[in-house]
């Protein structure tokens, strides 16, 4: 700048937020929430008369809890305003 060096900005960049962090943290919140739906939903499904029936031992996987809900993952649109 006016012919001298310009130095390293001083900033900390291990702080800085990570968008691909926050989106992954979306994605696995929302895989979660489908995976469960799924499960309400076969559980409430009737059964036809030719499928089989799972044996009594079968076990069912658990309803696994959501992750905490993050700003990040509110829908946005791709010009950048929030869904309604």
């Amino acid at each position: 700048m006016d012919g001298a060096k310009v130095g390293i900005p001083d900033i900390d960049y291990g702080n800085l937020p990570d968008p691909v962090a926050e989106a992954m943290k979306c994605l696995v919140r929302r895989v979660v929430q489908l995976e469960n739906e799924l499960e309400e939903l076969r559980q409430a499904a009737p059964r036809p008369a030719a499928a089989p029936v799972p044996a009594s031992g079968t076990r069912r996987r658990p309803r696994r809890p959501i992750p905490a809900a993050e700003e990040a993952c509110d829908p946005v649109r791709l010009d950048g305003t929030p869904e309604i």
